[in-house]
């Protein structure tokens, strides 16, 4: 029985190799220094900064974008609520919570590495006005969750193979 496992175990790590699965490794980009007018000390800037260092430990964050390689800059962040469903004494009872995220990333030159790009997170959100003070924690913990794909995809873009090759073609000298 013992062997019967080993062998399962060993054509599955097998299998698996075979198709190139791999946990994701942490990447060195070519940049090691970055700088970001995001706030440092919210939510989301905290969170995206401890992202970005795990999966590129080279990346040192600066405070001045002038000491830069390159710039992540954050162009807005909004969100929104909109009334989709009202109960009989007229208060809402369903929200469509919108977060609407614009970014760039700027690399040698001032050429946009990461041209202005939009994210939109839309969720709905039932409410109740009877558990007002449940529900506007629920609400804030709701957009904080609505965040963190954003936070994945910007990430992901930062360091994939895509920026480094535009960022070592502006750095390579002519």
């Amino acid at each position: 029985m013992k062997f019967l496992k080993f062998i399962a175990f060993t054509c599955i790590s097998l299998i698996l190799a075979g198709c190139g699965f791999k946990l994701q490794q942490p990447v060195n980009t070519p940049f090691t220094t970055i700088y970001t007018n995001i706030d440092h000390n919210s939510d989301f800037g905290a969170k995206l900064i401890s992202e970005l260092k795990a999966n590129a430990p080279n990346l040192r964050f600066v405070n001045n974008k002038d000491d830069a390689q390159v710039q992540l800059i954050q162009l807005s962040n909004t969100r929104s609520k909109l009334e989709t469903a009202i109960n009989a004494n007229g208060y809402a009872e369903e929200y469509l919570l919108n977060l609407d995220y614009r970014y760039t990333l700027i690399g040698p030159y001032d050429v946009a590495l990461i041209p202005p790009t939009r994210i939109i997170k839309e969720q709905y959100f039932s409410y109740n006005e009877n558990q007002e003070s449940v529900k506007n924690t629920e609400l804030s913990q709701t957009y904080d969750d609505m965040e963190t794909p954003i936070i994945t995809e910007i990430t992901k873009r930062v360091i994939s193979e895509e920026v480094s090759s535009k960022f070592l073609s502006l750095s390579k000298p002519k």
